[in-house]
C-alpha cells in the first residue's frame, strides 16, 4: 500500500508539489470581489484577468481562493487583512 506519492517523498518533490497547489488556488490581490466579470475587465482593461482566477471564483465572482498574489508577488493566505 503507497501512502506517499512517490515524487513527493523527499523534501524537494514536497515543495515542488506544495507550490502547484498553492498556484492553483490564488488570485491575485487586485482582483475585486463580487463585481462582475464583465465589470472588472472593464476597470482593469491593460492588465488580463487569468483564467485561473475565473475558475476559482466562478461566474458570479465570488471569493473562494485560499491564498492571494500580493503586489511583491508575495503568496498570502487569503483570509489575512492586507
Amino acid at each position: 500500500m503507497q501512502v506517499v506519492e512517490p515524487a513527493a517523498a523527499n523534501p524537494t518533490g514536497f515543495a515542488r508539489l506544495f507550490k502547484e497547489v498553492v498556484v492553483e488556488s490564488t488570485v491575485p490581490d487586485w482582483i475585486p470581489p463580487a463585481m462582475p466579470w464583465a465589470q472588472v475587465a472593464k476597470k482593469f482593461k491593460k492588465v488580463k484577468i487569468p483564467t485561473r482566477a475565473v475558475k476559482i471564483r466562478g461566474k458570479l465572482n465570488v471569493p473562494r481562493e485560499r491564498f492571494r498574489t500580493n503586489g511583491r508577488g508575495e503568496y498570502v493566505w487569503a483570509g489575512e487583512k492586507t
